[in-house]
């Protein structure tokens, strides 16, 4: 039918003018990140690439605690208090049943 030769002829042309459009930015990257119109990069020439991340480490620390105190109480604190806990009942509870196997 006319209707499936035109369907086919249009798909044919997109997908060319996309394989067009692909090899023509191929190789080309965009470097840094926009924001607000303002590129930031980082220059090849830069010697402190990681000085930022360690940078104040105590104030990063205790920050991070005072937002995640539950997240972080649990499996630091309350977890190991209960395993501990669970452990001597259950020591005891073998010392006292040790003589019977």
């Amino acid at each position: 039918s006319f209707q499936g030769e035109r369907r086919e002829q249009r798909a044919a042309t997109q997908d060319f003018v996309w394989l067009v459009w692909f090899v023509s930015t191929m190789g080309k990257q965009q470097v840094g990140m926009r924001l607000k119109e303002v590129v930031y990069t980082l220059s090849p020439f830069e010697q402190n690439v990681m000085q930022g991340l360690f940078k104040d480490i105590p104030h990063k620390v205790m920050h991070h605690l005072k937002q995640n105190v539950l997240f972080d109480a649990l499996p630091f604190c309350i977890l190991p208090i209960a395993g501990i806990g669970w452990f001597c009942a259950d020591y005891n509870e073998r010392e006292k049943q040790h003589h019977r196997y």
